[in-house]
Order: C-alpha cells, then structure tokens, then sequence
C-alpha cells in the first residue's frame, strides 16, 4: 500500500511538471504513466541519448529550432 501511494504521488508531480512545459504538450499526451519503457532498456547508449534529447527538447528537429528563432 505504501509503494502504490508512493507512486501514485511521484506520478503527480511528475505530471504536474511535464503539463507546466509547453515544449512536452506532445510528449505528455503520449506519455501517460511514469514508468521504465522496454524498448529503453534495449537501445545502445547513443540511441538512448538520442531518445534523451528528443524527450527534453534538446534536438535539432525543425520544431525545436524554429522555436529557437521565433517560428510559429
């Protein structure tokens, strides 16, 4: 009972956190629950940074750089 109330509050704050970044709005429509993906597990460690970046908004997809200069 303990572990699932601990959960369930880290789930909050976390997506209490993600809904306060406009960058996320996307990810966070499909990212529903706070847990460890399979698919992670199995990528080698320049894909995960890769998977990183996207997810932090960190890239240099054309959304992330028009955001840069202004782009709507």
């Amino acid at each position: 009972m303990v572990r699932k109330l601990i959960k369930r509050k880290d789930e909050d704050e976390w997506r209490e956190e993600m809904n306060k970044k406009r960058k996320l709005r996307l990810y966070s429509r499909i990212k529903t629950r706070l847990q460890l993906e399979d698919y992670v597990v199995e990528l080698d460690r320049e894909k995960r940074r890769q998977l990183t970046m996207i997810r932090g908004g960190t890239n240099y997809l054309r959304i992330e750089t028009g955001r840069w200069v202004g782009e709507r």
